[in-house]
Order: C-alpha cells, then structure tokens, then sequence
C-alpha cells in the first residue's frame, strides 16, 4: 500500500472536493480517498501494483479536474558536492 496527497486548487469547494474524492474512489486500485482536515489536500492510499499518482493525476484530468502541480523542492541534497 502507498499512501499520496493531492493538492486541490486554492478556489476548490466542497461540492469540487467531494466530486474528486468519488473520482478517486472509482479508479481502479484506490483503497481510500479523504478530504486532509484544515486542507485542500486529498489523502490517498492505493495499491501501487495496479495505480500511481500519474494515472491518478491523469483519471481526475480526464474527468475535468484539475489540480495544483505538486511543490518542487528547491532544498540542496549535497549529492553534487556544492
């Protein structure tokens, strides 16, 4: 099991939010989709042998939704030496 959040837009409102997480729900290899309390996260865990974030991403896209691209970590990992 893999667990993932996606991040909805800042204008998403619950009608929006519920109607992601019923998508989510349907796609095949999703075990559960909930609403992150104090968020426009959606928390989700599937089994990553059948499903992944990107054909999560792309169901949801089909669908109509869109969501925020995930934040892009600018931190330095020092594998380059610099």
């Amino acid at each position: 099991m893999q667990y993932d959040r996606l991040q909805l837009p800042a204008n998403s409102n619950d009608q929006f939010i519920d109607s992601v997480i019923g998508t989510l729900c349907l796609t095949e290899g999703v075990q559960t989709a909930t609403r992150v309390p104090g968020s426009l996260d959606v928390s989700v865990q599937f089994d990553e042998q059948v499903t992944s974030t990107d054909v999560m991403r792309a169901t949801l896209k089909l669908a109509g939704y869109m969501l925020d691209e995930k934040k892009k970590s600018t931190g330095c990992c020092g594998a380059c030496g610099g």
